[in-house]
């Protein structure tokens, strides 16, 4: 825990001291579309329920149909994969999940630059319009 509040706190003051032309470019070089629709977002923090959102569309490399209802449809996706050591579980989602949760989750929910961002549905980089769920985003 110790070693991620470190980290954290030397990423923030890194970030925040680059103008945003920096961080446009480094955004640009991986994620060109998602580049395009942060800076054409309304931003604001809100609040909503993990079952009003999706996930990005195979997030951490999840299978697509783990990535088609609501946030909470794909948690217990992954849960279950996780205890039981599945071999669907590969890329980033394998090793990040389970470090996420060795980390004290009241502290990221309440850490604002660790927030997540949820498009509107439609919106975004392309709109997630296979969506099972009807939700507020994804």
């Amino acid at each position: 825990m110790q070693d991620f509040e470190q980290r954290l706190k030397i990423a923030k003051e890194k970030v925040l001291m680059m103008p945003e032309k920096e961080l446009d470019k480094l955004i640009h070089k991986e994620y060109k579309k998602r580049l395009v629709a942060f800076n054409k977002a309304d931003w604001y923090i809100g609040e909503v329920s993990p079952n009003e959102v999706g996930v990005w569309r195979r997030a951490g490399n999840l299978p697509l149909v783990w990535t088609n209802g609501s946030l909470v449809d794909t948690a217990e996706k992954v849960k279950k994969a996780i205890s039981q050591n599945s071999k669907i579980l590969v890329g980033r989602a394998s090793h990040v999940v389970p470090n996420i949760l060795k980390i004290n989750v009241e502290k990221i929910q309440n850490e604002k630059y660790l927030l997540p961002i949820i498009f509107q549905g439609g919106t975004g980089t392309r709109g997630r319009k296979d969506l099972k769920a009807n939700g507020r985003g994804y």
